[in-house]
């Protein structure tokens, strides 16, 4: 049996995989209900497509999605974010949104697809989670 780091990159590869398999490459959007409160109505999904796909997050009367890929090293999972001066453009919400809806997804993403040892952080424009 596999542990610590591999062996959550192995599950989650694996998982993937099966998706894929059972998607023809493509899982569609499905939504989780969330046990954590969230009075604003946010949902966050995945799309995958073998060792990458999109995280896409609903609210503020808005979809969009983030590609995301497999990290390296520590990091698990990297999702690319877009930069300041072009939030509003990529996600039609108001700038002083963007640190809650990140950090919305970047909570969701752990609960959902980590465990409850993972985290992550908002460096630069890429969100990087951790096991």
């Amino acid at each position: 049996m596999t542990s610590g780091f591999m062996g959550i990159a192995f599950n989650f590869i694996k998982s993937a995989m099966r998706s894929s398999a059972n998607n023809q490459g493509h899982q569609p959007f499905k939504p989780k209900p969330s046990t954590v409160p969230n009075p604003n109505g946010y949902k966050v999904g995945y799309e995958t497509t073998g060792r990458e796909g999109k995280v896409i997050f609903e609210g503020e009367g808005q979809r969009f999605a983030m590609y995301w890929e497999f990290g390296g090293g520590d990091v698990i999972t990297i999702v690319y974010v877009p930069p300041v001066e072009k939030w509003v453009e990529h996600t039609h919400i108001p700038l002083e949104k963007r640190q809650e809806v990140l950090d919305f997804i970047g909570r969701e993403t752990v609960r959902l697809k980590i465990s409850s040892n993972g985290s992550y952080k908002l460096e630069n424009n890429t969100l990087l989670f951790y096991a």
